[in-house]
């Protein structure tokens, strides 16, 4: 592997495996909630959660995210989120684990906009598209 890719290999591994986490914990937390209510509505409202959420957060996370590192945030996010996913099981009443996931989703608001800019800022301009 040449150097240059090295890094750009790091963070594609990194960005992989943590999208394979996300997958795996929303057949859970589907599953979870549906054995805990067994409620349609209920797990139609955690689909709810992450757009609304995102819609309040998204307006000042961007001006927040600018002036810190990135990189640093992106860990942080990483860090809260798999603390919060491991709380999941231990909550007693579903109102935990819609306010876990409302926390989870403004977790994402952060990560998401941190990582395109640090992609951008890791990866030469001429090796983007083959990332």
């Amino acid at each position: 592997m040449r150097s240059e890719w090295r890094n750009a290999v790091y963070l594609l591994a990194s960005l992989s495996l943590g999208n394979l986490g996300n997958f795996i914990y929303l057949v859970c937390i589907n599953i979870l909630v549906y054995n805990n209510t067994g409620s349609a509505t209920a797990v139609a409202a955690l689909w709810l959660i992450g757009p609304l959420t995102n819609i309040i957060t998204k307006f000042w996370t961007g001006s927040y995210i600018d002036f810190r590192s990135k990189r640093k945030i992106m860990i942080q996010t990483y860090i809260a989120r798999g603390s919060l996913i491991i709380l999941i099981p231990l909550m007693p009443h579903i109102v935990f684990i819609y306010i876990i996931l409302i926390l989870l989703s403004i977790a994402n608001a952060f990560f998401g906009p941190s990582s395109m800019t640090y992609i951008t800022v890791i990866i030469p301009k001429d090796m983007r598209k083959r990332f």
